[in-house]
């Protein structure tokens, strides 16, 4: 339960606590907040009510966090590589928050119920976090989402192309959000299969070389109990527990020891090939001096 201290008129923006009037509470579960990068454009966003628009950093309107008429512009982050970005980004702030509760544990040092209190409200605030990241790792993972759809979460670089194409900004926002809808998300309108989510022949990826079957939005029923789809089930499944389980064992563990997981762990992000190849040149570098060494023992 989060209680929110309000000023006159119930606005749930950040006020002075003297002028605050009434308290408004609100639930908070952890596992809803993976739908938050669809209804908010940031936590601090839900946190003020949705009453805010962050893009522009203005007060908002009624119709600013409709998904259709201006939220679907600025939701290229939700495909890749961009949601695999974002991800990293998020999981990064769940794990050093987390290592924060770690280290106010020891400091407490068995300070009874309260500071067990206090404990988990922090590991639950690491664990919100992560919630909001897999948001994206779960897009990552859906069919209508490997795709590298044009756009930005920043209306600039809207206002860049609006300019290039000379239109308007909303006319280059709908043209982008309506052009991905159809491919991936248009069956809650239109009943159909989407083009790239939809469990059909030729909807398939790429992992270790080998070509598996996907799903994408809305697909959630067969992706659980269809065998064709096991691959992208348990590749996924994997990637979400290793994620939530790096989180929780960096933090203060207040809820109890993690059990064995039930499905493998997996190496959440590849290793860039940039530092495969700075490490070949000091590789190298290495066999180099050793030779140098070698002809200098031999002079002598």
């Amino acid at each position: 339960m989060v209680r929110t201290p309000v000023v006159s008129g119930g606005s749930l923006a950040a006020a002075p606590l003297d002028l605050a009037t009434a308290l408004v509470e609100r639930t908070v579960e952890i596992a809803v907040f993976a739908q938050l990068p669809d209804l908010s454009y940031t936590l601090w966003d839900w946190t003020s009510g949705n009453e805010g628009c962050p893009p522009t950093g203005t007060e908002g309107f009624a119709e600013y966090h409709a998904f259709r008429a201006h939220m679907g512009w600025l939701n290229s982050t939700h495909f890749m590589p961009q949601a695999e970005q974002v991800f990293s980004y998020l999981h990064g702030l769940a794990v050093e928050r987390a290592a924060a509760c770690a280290v106010m544990r020891v400091q407490l040092d068995s300070g009874g119920t309260e500071a067990e209190n206090v404990l988990r409200a922090c590991d639950r605030g690491a664990l919100l976090i992560e919630a909001q990241a897999h948001h994206y790792l779960q897009d990552a993972w859906s069919m209508g989402h490997m795709w590298q759809r044009w756009g930005s979460p920043e209306l600039d670089d809207f206002a860049e192309a609006a300019a290039r194409e000379a239109a308007s900004i909303k006319a280059i926002g709908d043209a982008v959000g309506r052009g991905s809808g159809i491919i991936h998300g248009a069956k809650a309108i239109t009943g159909f299969d989407d083009a790239m989510c939809g469990p059909q022949p030729g909807v398939e990826f790429r992992h270790d070389g080998a070509l598996h079957r996907g799903a994408g939005d809305l697909f959630l029923g067969p992706l659980r109990a269809d065998a064709t789809l096991a691959a992208q089930r348990d590749l996924m499944r994997s990637c979400l527990v290793t994620a939530m389980r790096e989180v929780y064992e960096a933090g203060a563990r207040s809820f109890g020891e993690p059990g064995e997981p039930l499905v493998p762990s997996v190496p959440l992000f590849e290793e860039d090939d940039e530092d495969e190849d700075e490490d070949e040149d000091e590789d190298e570098d290495e066999d180099e001096d050793e030779d140098e060494d070698e002809d200098e023992d031999e002079d002598e």
